[in-house]
């Protein structure tokens, strides 16, 4: 075979159902590692492009937390594919915001309508006898 002539390999298709994977309520540190393992065989496994890590069943918001995020994220793009995290409390969005980490990850937010806030769409009626504001 000349050199020029080296067998190539195709690339593996991606695609399909994301994988998903939750973090648990109390996460340590030791248990990074098992859950990147994880990641990867189940990516492995089903060609997934994409993974959507459920956090939001975390008990503490800290640098573990945003350690298992990074991590899990370097592990899918080792795999190909993309990290999603799923609902992402308040305060692990800020700590990944105050870090810089908040543009390199994708973070679908979901949280409920706190007692002040108006829940979207929803408008307070208003008897028209009522003055201007």
């Amino acid at each position: 075979m000349e050199p020029d002539q080296r067998p190539t390999t195709a690339p593996r298709r991606r695609g399909g159902a994301p994988v998903v994977v939750a973090l648990p309520r109390h996460l340590r540190r030791d248990d990074i590692p098992g859950l990147c393992e994880r990641l990867l065989a189940a990516v492995e496994r089903s060609g997934a492009s994409r993974i959507d890590c459920d956090v939001g069943g975390l008990s503490d918001v800290d640098v573990v937390a945003v350690e298992a995020v990074a991590r899990l994220e370097l592990a899918a793009r080792r795999a190909g594919a993309r990290l999603r995290l799923r609902r992402a409390p308040r305060g692990l969005v800020g700590l990944l915001a105050w870090l810089g980490l908040r543009d390199v990850l994708v973070i679908e937010v979901e949280r409920q309508a706190e007692q002040r806030e108006q829940v979207g769409g929803v408008e307070e009626g208003r008897d028209p006898g009522d003055p201007v504001a």
